[in-house]
């Protein structure tokens, strides 16, 4: 119920207009009922019976006055039960008025509950997003850091499994027989060189003994240099078998000078700075 309009009801109520025009109906309502239940008498000469006739009209207007008496008690009766009923009405529009306060309430506390929800939500994603990043790099990080390990570990392996004789001879790029001089030794552009020069001489002189050895010391050594030296500028020149011989990239062991690749014996080093081949991969055709 609008309270304004139930105001104006409870105003108009206690208004002295309204209290005349009750007065109004009750008196058409005693109107109405002498009108229907008045005994109508006719003149008459006979005083006894006139007396008998007003013996009745005393006891109707009596009967009447009761009735009258009721009427006003039943309209007061009305009017306290709608002075109850419209106390209970306020109560009840009071408690709706605060319930809707609570509710709007709760809700601007549901909206900023969600707000923060949402921030937490989005917030956990971008750290998660961040450090699903982080890990990556360093998953990265460490799978680089094993490979380069793995290759340091094969290719000093490569360089211990080597006949003493070699070894001797590659003294002046292996200094110190340890880890740590190898790698010193293989970050050292002019040693790789060193390595692939002597192994080429082994190769073309026919020298076998360690000549396998010599050839894997190369592909891992190189392959840690690129590691370390992280340039990208050399890469290996390695032929497919069944390629056709190319001067500018291969050197041919023997005596034949073109035809097609049989056997791949040293690989070679290209240069993509100067897209020029540094040394050329060792074949035989």
């Amino acid at each position: 119920m609008n309270k304004e309009f139930k105001n104006r009801v409870i105003d108009v109520l206690k208004s002295d207009d309204m209290r005349v025009y009750i007065e109004e109906i009750i008196r058409e309502q005693i109107t109405i009922i002498i009108s229907s239940e008045h005994v109508e008498y006719n003149s008459s000469e006979d005083n006894k019976e006139l007396e008998e006739q007003l013996l009745k009209e005393k006891e109707y207007n009596k009967k009447l006055l009761l009735r009258i008496e009721e009427l006003e008690k039943n309209c007061n009766n009305y009017l306290e039960i709608y002075k109850e009923k419209n106390n209970e009405i306020e109560i009840i529009f009071k408690q709706k008025q605060e319930s809707d306060n609570e509710v709007a309430l709760l809700k601007e506390k549901n909206m900023l509950l969600e707000t923060r929800i949402l921030e937490a939500k989005t917030k956990y994603n971008q750290d998660l997003k961040k450090e699903n990043t982080e890990k990556k790099i360093i998953i990265s990080k460490l799978e680089e850091y094993e490979n380069t390990y793995a290759c340091i570990n094969k290719a000093y392996s490569t360089y211990k499994a080597l006949p003493e004789s070699i070894k001797q001879r590659l003294g002046n790029i292996f200094i110190r027989d340890n880890i740590y001089a190898f790698i010193v030794a293989i970050s050292d552009w002019d040693n790789i060189e060193g390595i692939w020069t002597f192994t080429k001489r082994r190769i073309i002189e026919d020298e076998v003994n360690g000549v396998k050895e010599l050839v894997e010391l190369f592909t891992n050594a190189f392959t840690l240099f690129n590691l370390i030296d992280d340039s990208g500028r050399y890469e290996f020149i390695n032929p497919q078998i069944g390629e056709r011989f190319n001067s500018d990239k291969h050197s041919i062991k023997g005596t034949k000078t073109d035809g097609y690749i049989e056997r791949v014996l040293l690989s070679g080093i290209y240069d993509s700075l100067t897209r020029n081949a540094i040394f050329k991969a060792v074949v035989k055709i």
